[in-house]
């Protein structure tokens, strides 16, 4: 810039622009660029870069050849005007004209022939001259050898020092790759790379912006630990299309690390940002995502699986081993492909991966594809995993030792040792085995429940689904280390069930329906836990989410067919209970079309599963001749008796009646009777408590008269709604109570003996 325009202010630069080519091209930069309080308008930046270019200036002259070239301020894309430019300024002597002028040759634009050496003599004249973009090109051709130039790192560091050294942006970026890898120097030097890498991230070069955040998180070199700079680096980064950035930024935006608010839908964007653009670490947090529905995405195995299988592809090896795993289980619709699982693997192995190792170790125990079962290869493959330091394989190999198998030989010490190393390295099953450990006491080491209860503990805090569940489990019920405390309790199934363990789902279920362990009762979200857990394949939850849909619970309409829907999931899992339900629903007619002679099969089906609701069901079927040719009471009263030995309270109050009456080619045996109403009563069974109230108040069976114990009964059926109950607690109400007032004013035994009301 001419000495006499740098202290002007921009007012007097715009007066002096249309006679002085100089300010015409410094205040046609400025509206190139945005600055002095301009606003940016290319427009205008070419009519003062014409003016300047018209006067002489071959800065000016080189500006306008370079919008000419790219059709930029209202320009035509003209190459052959922007290379007549770029030689007037060339001729002029500006350096970033005999840049231009070389670029144009190197490409042959613009009606000139290609002439790389021609080229390049001209870079190395400009950045001779001090043109910053030259001396990269420069650099450029000594780091792979063009032109006249050999390949020469020592060189072309140099020039990208001196091109950095110039303030060209991505010359800083390069120079600082090479200052950090000591490429074409004696040693690397972290501590200028960092400092080029700052200037560079400044100078918004995006994967610099994302080093330096890497060096806050970390603290690297000069750089002091700062994880709230780190996350205003990664997001400068992600906001300049850094794909480590865009994926790393999504993490603390996930986590709400560095003072970032959290926001998983705003972490997913990033995620899904960065995954359309190839980045084969973001298709892993987006198929994760898919996995566990982290909002806004609902969970989609599909989708899932589809971002695994192009994170793989892509060269990512964990994803490599998950796609291998979705493959070997048919997950996410994918077709079973045992064959393909296990070149994936073997793929993430030839990559060094160690979780392949694991995986094709787990292949070789199933003889998954081609592969034999091979106990040898299975545990040879865990030991391999566990020499590349694998935490979750000493686990393994531990469990291997702590058993003996043909080809390991028995060693509960070595086991032991070994979980202390995968527990020391933070892997959740380590924790979990030596938890265990401890608590049987192996390997020499002494029971000890608090230190047992320590490492479950510290695998629940680390995430693994199932210590969270014993640990939850402890504090339910209190331990001997645990004291008991129900709300805490809650808290860690919670945890347990959103990892996806289907026992915790139902415990999260039960404390919104009943209103348990500081919860307030809400049908609403339990419904909402009933449908998580039937999504992912917990036959439990889609038989009781079935029947809520079914009833309209839970807050939404009654929906008999969506009910139907999910007793098929389970019904299809081979589920029993399930199997059931889709019979009931077929007998009705209800959410599915009338099928008595269907539901019959369905009740037989589940029957021989031992589901004692099934088997009374069934036999109901026979006794009612629904679905079946004829009547089979025989039958059916085997079922009952069947179903109330397995538990079943129905059951048990229509076995006592088969005794009681003497059905089914049963001999009437009234104890027999009297004892299974009693067990039915104590099941809940309503018409149970009321067999059994008649029972003890008339002393049937060999039972005792005691009319106290039957008004007990028929009050807990009243309590329960049963109108019968209602009515036979109000008669013996009004029979007990005046009479033992009466009694007890005279002789209170003689009145408890007459009255039958024993102790």
């Amino acid at each position: 810039m001419d000495s006499s325009l740098k202290a002007k202010t921009i007012a007097e630069i715009t007066r002096s622009a249309p006679r002085d080519g100089t300010a015409a091209f410094i205040l046609g930069r400025a509206y190139a660029t945005g600055v002095a309080g301009l606003t940016s308008d290319r427009k205008e930046a070419v009519y003062w870069y014409g003016i300047g270019a018209r006067a002489g200036n071959g800065s000016a002259m080189s500006s306008l050849g370079n919008y000419y070239e790219r059709g930029l301020g209202g320009l035509a894309k003209d190459e052959a005007e922007a290379v007549k430019w770029y030689g007037r300024a060339k001729d002029k002597g500006a350096p970033a004209g005999v840049a231009a002028y070389a670029g144009a040759l190197e490409r042959g634009i613009g009606g000139l022939t290609t002439d790389v050496d021609t080229a390049y003599d001209l870079y190395r004249q400009a950045a001779d001259m001090g043109d910053a973009w030259a001396m990269a090109m420069v650099a450029h051709a000594y780091e792979v050898g063009k032109g006249k130039y050999a390949k020469d790192p020592v060189e072309a560091v140099k020039w990208w020092g001196k091109s950095a050294a110039k303030g060209h942006p991505s010359a800083m970026l390069v120079y600082a790759d090479a200052l950090a890898a000591g490429r074409g120097l004696r040693a690397p030097d972290e501590s200028a790379a960092l400092q080029w890498y700052l200037k560079a991230a400044e100078r918004q070069q995006g994967r610099a912006m994302g080093v330096v955040a890497h060096a806050f998180e970390i603290g690297r070199g000069r750089f002091a630990k700062d994880e709230v700079k780190a996350g205003q680096w990664y997001q400068r980064g992600a906001t300049a299309n850094d794909l480590w950035s865009m994926v790393t930024y999504g993490r603390y935006l996930e986590s709400g690390r560095g003072n970032v608010a959290r926001n998983e839908a705003a972490a997913v964007r990033w995620y899904e940002a960065a995954a359309n653009l190839n980045d084969a670490n973001a298709m892993v947090e987006l198929a994760q995502a898919y996995e566990m529905g982290k909002a806004p995405l609902t969970k989609n195995a599909a989708e899932a699986v589809k971002w695994w299988g192009k994170a793989a592809q892509a060269g990512n090896t964990w994803a490599m081993v998950q796609y291998g795993s979705a493959l070997a289980s048919g997950r996410g619709g994918l077709a079973k492909n045992g064959e393909a699982a296990v070149t994936w693997f073997q793929k993430a192995i030839a990559a060094h991966d160690t979780w392949g190792m694991i995986a094709l170790s787990d292949a070789h125990g199933q003889g998954l594809g081609k592969l034999p079962k091979d106990e040898y290869q299975r545990a040879n493959w865990l030991f391999k995993a566990m020499e590349g330091n694998n935490a979750r394989a000493m686990a393994l190999y531990g469990g291997l030792l702590e058993v003996g198998t043909p080809n390991v030989a028995k060693d509960e010490k070595g086991a032991v040792e070994l979980y202390k190393r995968s527990a020391a390295l933070k892997d959740v099953c380590g924790m979990v085995a030596l938890s265990n450990a401890y608590l049987n006491g192996i390997g020499g080491l002494t029971k000890n429940p608090a230190e047992a209860m320590r490492h479950l503990i510290d695998a629940a805090k680390g995430g693994h689904a199932g210590a969270m569940r014993s640990y939850a489990a402890a504090l339910e019920n209190g331990t001997p280390v645990v004291t008991k405390n129900e709300e805490q309790a809650i808290v860690w199934y919670r945890k347990s069930a959103e990892s996806g363990d289907h026992f915790s789902i139902t415990k999260v279920v039960q404390a919104y329906e009943l209103g348990k362990g500081g919860y307030t009762k809400n049908e609403a979200e339990a419904l909402v836990w009933l449908k998580r857990g039937a999504e992912t394949g917990h036959t439990w939850s889609m038989g009781v989410y079935g029947q809520w849909r079914a009833n309209g619970r839970g807050g939404q309409p009654r929906d008999p067919a969506e009910a139907v829907r999910w007793y098929r999931e389970g019904a299809a899992a081979n589920d029993p209970w399930c199997i059931a339900l889709l019979g009931q629903a077929l007998q009705e007619g209800a959410g599915v079309a009338r099928d008595p002679s269907a539901a019959v099969a369905y009740y037989r089906k589940a029957a021989e599963m031992r589901q004692p609701w099934a088997m009374v069901l069934l036999g109901r079927a026979l006794e009612e001749r629904v679905g079946v040719p004829t009547t089979n009471v025989v039958e059916a009263i085997s079922w009952y008796c069947r179903g109330a030995e397995a538990g079943d309270a129905w059951g048990m109050e229509l076995c006592g009646e088969s005794f009681e009456v003497g059905k089914g080619g049963q001999q009437k045996e009234m104890a027999k009777a009297v004892s299974w109403y009693r067990k039915a009563a104590e099941a809940g069974s309503l018409h149970g408590m009321l067999r059994y109230g008649d029972a003890l108040e008339h002393g049937k069976g060999g039972v005792p008269r005691d009319l106290a114990a039957a008004l007990t009964w028929f009050k807990r059926a009243s309590d329960a709604g049963d109108p019968k109950g209602k009515l036979e607690y109000e008669r013996l109400k009004g029979i007990v109570t005046p009479n033992m007032k009466i009694a007890a004013a005279h002789d209170r035994d003689w009145a408890r003996s007459v009255l039958g009301l024993h102790s």
